[in-house]
């Protein structure tokens, strides 16, 4: 009887870490509902066009010498006297950067036709999956973003 009891107590935790391993599955914002996906047509300083998928901007937070947390944003965050700005992806129809000695400065024209030059706000970088694989692109290395839903 006590082995039938133990048994029972170890499949019992066998289902809990399953269910708990597949909610954490759907919780994750690539499956969760109404999760928006972008894509961008970018134009790189060399004049070179690529069409990407799941775009998205990408930074890492260091922890320390060793460790990182990295972050997928669904927005630009930029600079705007002492604030920091999100600008959503949805709200964005086009994205010009350009050089202000190192740092890259963006030109955000949103969908309902205002204008705002902003610095990035985080050193990070656009991702996304091109025809033949990820890409990464730096800022600085852009000209032209063009996002589409």
């Amino acid at each position: 009887m006590k082995s039938f009891t133990q048994f029972m107590f170890l499949r019992s935790k066998n289902a809990l870490g399953l269910i708990v391993v597949v909610c954490a599955l759907f919780s994750l914002p690539s499956f969760a509902i109404g999760a928006q996906q972008f894509h961008a047509t970018i134009i790189d300083a060399e004049g070179v066009e690529t069409q990407i998928d799941n775009f998205r901007f990408y930074w890492e937070e260091r922890l320390n010498d060793t460790s990182f947390v990295p972050h997928e944003l669904h927005h630009v965050p930029v600079k705007k006297g002492a604030s920091t700005i999100n600008v959503k992806f949805s709200s964005i129809k086009e994205i010009q950067i350009s050089l202000n000695g190192k740092n890259p400065e963006l030109t955000i024209h949103l969908t309902n036709g205002k204008t705002g030059k902003f610095p990035l706000s985080i050193d990070g970088k656009f991702r996304g999956d091109s025809d033949f694989g990820e890409t990464d692109f730096q800022p600085s290395d852009i000209k032209t973003i063009t996002l589409k839903k």
